[in-house]
């Protein structure tokens, strides 16, 4: 961490110099570019570290328990852990992983996407420094002792917590510190999921529901390309998810029953929802000290893996059998059930890990029982049921995230065929339809309307686009006072006029101030001093409105002044009216629609 930070401090040095003598400098553009990049190189490190940590705990944990999966269970160990003790296992590391969470990060508990989208939204896109450290840690604990979980929640948490430290470190401004809280989510799980197109649109696509953060693109793509690469240089030999052959493009006549899937995943996915937040209420109102929450949750996983083993850890490998042909129909569906149980019970409990993996899975296992289900039923229509998994894994996740795009595009990546492309955009597009009134992040926005982030740009002063000419009364002379003149010179003006101000003009007839008529009526009354007082004893700043001023300017003016009627000069300085704030309101009723006249 120090060397880290030492190297941080210098390219700050060189790249965003305070003195004179450096010869770097960046603009804005360049600033987002380069801090991009940077955060590419350390979100493909971390998520890098991230994965070994991963592998081997999963190594030293589930495949070395006897008999739990067939072909995988050789350990160096000397040992294996008996299958009647695992169900201890998960509530052993949900109880240290409650421990680090509830004593130094609270923050990193349940799903860290959902937490990277609260930071973009909520506060203003800083996240402290241990979070990520402390959530990948508890991540490992967490999915590497058996907790159903997913992968891409701690590594968006992570890559977004390394994205605000590189900001709070080079001190950015605050829209570009959300940016790059953006870049690093995208180089985590584009890193992570050896899926860099797909890592940087669902990090700008999964902050709204129905929108992106289009500002977040370049930086986004940059970060996450850079985070694959170095990914990819220090694990070479981790490829693509899912090791499957090819599947030829399907024919126009099964672009039904891809749209069948599409619909039969929207009340899977409410029930997917429906038990997630119900499991999430229930622990939250549960009153026992809070490091126990995820113990008790990871026992009920382990409880569970005896009657379905393959809900445990990321399932990946659960995942390649059921594309295989390996399980019956009733069997796919009891796992897809079993693993909605146990990932609402690990990550629902405060359990570290994400919902991307599970949406995945559960989807993939939808996939499975409705192709092998159709292939039963109409064999001549159905060419390839192992093509219904993967389409039912990015069709379930873009219904249940809102990110349609990303999902299609992930799964693509993940899996190293773009064949299904087509079925993906109709399932998907189906699903986020049926789906709209449920989702699984609870802290995306609808749209950029709706965000804090957006809220001054979306409410843009109506005001702006109208200027100080074009509202000023025409051939109307303004009646002004000399700087020089007495009280008693002017009192006539008290009868002649109906302004609230009086412009004073100096020696050659330039606006210097103003006097109010409330001022001159009280000094004028007292007949001693009438004479003896001269305007400029009374004079206050001028406050003077320009002609191609915009009246959000001239507003501020008026109450800046607190006078209820200001000057009006040319560029020149000369005075050529006087505007009335009564005026202002009335044009801004008219623009906004809302003006009625009052008698």
């Amino acid at each position: 961490m120090p060397q880290f930070l030492s190297i941080i401090s210098f390219l700050k040095k060189v790249f965003f110099p305070q003195g004179r003598k450096n010869k770097v400098r960046l603009n804005a553009s360049g600033k987002l570019i380069f801090l991009s990049i940077l955060i590419g190189i350390i979100g493909g490190l971390g998520a890098a570290l991230f994965y070994s940590g991963l592998s081997w705990t999963e190594n030293l944990v589930l495949n070395n328990i006897a008999g739990f999966r067939e072909g995988h269970g050789q350990s160096d160990l000397g040992g294996k852990i008996p299958l009647y003790f695992f169900f201890l296992v998960p509530a052993l590391g949900g109880l240290i992983a409650g421990f680090i969470t509830y004593t130094w990060a609270p923050e990193t508990a349940g799903q860290g996407t959902d937490s990277m989208i609260a930071s973009f939204h909520r506060t203003k896109g800083q996240i402290r420094t241990r979070v990520p450290f402390l959530k990948a840690l508890t991540s490992i604990i967490t999915i590497g002792s058996g907790g159903s979980a997913g992968y891409e929640g701690p590594t968006a948490q992570i890559g977004s917590g390394l994205g605000s430290i590189v900001a709070q470190l080079f001190k950015v401004p605050e829209k570009m510190s959300k940016l790059l809280l953006l870049a690093g989510t995208a180089a985590g799980l584009g890193a992570i999921f050896r899926a860099p197109l797909g890592g940087a649109l669902s990090a700008v696509e999964m902050i709204y529901k129905e929108d992106f953060e289009s500002d977040g693109f370049l930086p986004c793509i940059l970060a996450s390309v850079v985070a694959f690469a170095i990914f990819s240089l220090i694990h070479p030999d981790a490829g693509a998810i899912f090791s499957i052959p090819a599947i030829p493009r399907p024919g126009m006549v099964e672009l039904v029953f891809f749209a069948g899937l599409g619909i039969a995943c929207a009340p899977l996915s409410r029930l997917f929802v429906a038990i997630f937040f119900t499991m999430a209420r229930k622990f939250g109102r549960l009153n026992i000290p809070r490091p126990l929450k995820p113990a008790l949750g990871g026992l009920g996983v382990g409880l569970l893996s005896f009657l379905c083993p393959q809900i445990v850890g990321g399932g990946w490998w659960a995942l390649e059998d059921a594309m295989n042909g390996h399980f019956t129909w009733t069997i796919l569906v009891s796992i897809l059930l079993f693993k909605m149980l146990a990932t609402s019970l690990t990550v629902g409990s405060g359990g570290s890990g994400g919902l991307f993996g599970p949406s995945l899975f559960i989807g993939g296992f939808i996939g499975a029982a409705y192709g092998f289900g159709m292939e039963l039923l109409f064999p001549q229509y159905i060419s390839h049921p192992q093509a219904y998994v993967l389409v039912g894994m990015g069709a379930f996740f873009a219904g249940v995230a809102k990110a349609p795009i990303a999902s299609m595009l992930m799964v693509c990546e993940v899996t190293g065929h773009y064949n299904l492309l087509a079925p993906l955009m109709i399932s998907s597009v189906l699903h986020v339809f049926l789906s709209q009134n449920w989702g699984i992040y609870k802290n995306q926005k609808l749209n950029k309307f709706e965000s804090p982030v957006h809220r001054d740009e979306m409410n843009t002063d109506i005001l702006e686009s109208v200027t100080v000419q074009s509202i000023l009364p025409r051939g109307q002379k303004p009646v002004s006072i000399q700087v020089n003149q007495t009280l008693g010179e002017i009192a006539y003006l008290l009868q002649e006029t109906s302004h609230d101000v009086f412009p004073v003009l100096s020696e050659d007839n330039k606006l210097i101030g103003l006097v109010g008529l409330n001022d001159l009526r009280k000094c004028i009354l007292q007949k001693e001093a009438a004479n003896l007082v001269i305007v400029e004893d009374l004079m206050s700043p001028t406050h003077a409105l320009t002609l191609d001023m915009d009246l959000h300017e001239a507003a501020l003016s008026f109450l800046r002044s607190g006078h209820a009627e200001l000057p009006v000069q040319d560029d020149q300085g000369n005075l050529v009216g006087l505007l009335r704030l009564r005026a202002l309101a009335h044009t801004y009723d008219q623009l906004t629609g809302s003006f009625k006249k009052k008698i």
